[in-house]
């Protein structure tokens, strides 16, 4: 079992749009910096990863200032791809939920054995 990370953060403006909501790319890119935040502590570079799809799905909007809590964990391990899942909560509602899948030019598992903790 891979270990989940927990994060926190909270909504700036320029994450919002006209209406003062996250809008839809940014959700995804807390995920993938929460996701080479993890990745960064082992300071690891040895292999080459790529994102080939994404998706948000928004339950209820998060406006400026809003905080949140983030958990990410890993979904899915193929043989040369791996999904992380993003979670964000605010007030302990499920909020936002975030699918990623990214490749790695070797095996997956000896990349996520690089870089994640095993819970």
């Amino acid at each position: 079992m891979w270990k989940k990370f927990c994060f926190e953060g909270v909504v700036f403006i320029r994450e919002t749009d006209a209406t003062a909501r996250v809008f839809c790319p940014r959700p995804i890119e807390w995920v993938i910096e929460a996701f080479e935040r993890v990745c960064l502590k082992k300071g690891q570079k040895d292999s080459d990863v790529a994102i080939v799809k994404a998706g948000v799905e928004f339950f209820f909007p998060l406006t400026w200032f809003d905080p949140y809590k983030m958990e990410l964990t890993i979904q899915r391990v193929g043989n040369r791809s791996f999904d992380i899942r993003g979670e964000i909560f605010k007030e302990e509602k499920l909020a936002i939920k975030v699918d990623i899948t990214f490749v790695v030019s070797k095996s997956s598992q000896d990349f996520l054995d690089s870089y994640w903790d095993k819970g």
